[in-house]
């Protein structure tokens, strides 16, 4: 289907969550630590065509949790255990271009995201 596709993270340090909602082919993801990889559900669709309520996840965090969204520019079948360290021990920008060098398509535009140190405070005013 032709069509654009989003997903919209809104991260909360004060509860300590992170909600989540996405629709088309977009990828959601929540690493951590004791947990491992959680994929979050997305919904179907393109953004402006008959659109449904949004589907949206409340997602607790934890100090050392990662969050990854990716377009269909990138398989979504990518195992970590390949990749031992990846996400504990090295910047979320690596850990970004990692997944876009080894799962990228190639035959479509590819977007890779990933947040890390989500505990850490914020600076400045962001309203």
């Amino acid at each position: 289907t032709r069509g654009a596709a989003a997903a919209i993270a809104r991260i909360d340090r004060v509860s300590r969550t992170v909600r989540i909602a996405a629709v088309g082919n977009v990828t959601c993801a929540v690493w951590e630590p004791d947990q491992g990889l959680t994929r979050l559900a997305g919904r179907p669709g393109a953004l402006g065509i008959r659109l449904s309520k949004p589907f949206e996840q409340v997602v607790p965090l934890t100090p050392n949790t990662r969050l990854v969204l990716h377009s269909d520019g990138l398989h979504n079948r990518w195992d970590l255990t390949a990749y031992p360290g990846l996400f504990t021990g090295h910047p979320a920008a690596l850990t970004a271009a990692t997944l876009f060098r080894d799962c990228e398509r190639g035959r479509d535009d590819a977007t890779v995201v990933v947040l890390g140190a989500l505990d850490a405070p914020l600076h400045g005013d962001f309203g």
